[in-house]
């Protein structure tokens, strides 16, 4: 997924990614009352439409 945001200089081991993903899903979730963005250990992320 970085490589689509990122150019070729992207630290893949930076927690650049992470960061920003945690913050909106814990910006989604006080919002909404749920896991809006969930995460899937070893493959990425995914919305949850329920």
């Amino acid at each position: 997924m970085a490589e689509h945001v990122y150019d070729e200089y992207f630290d893949p081991l930076s927690s650049v990614l992470r960061v920003h993903i945690a913050r909106l899903k814990k910006k989604l979730k006080e919002v909404s009352g749920k896991d809006i963005i969930i995460t899937t250990r070893g493959i990425g992320y995914s919305i949850c439409e329920e």
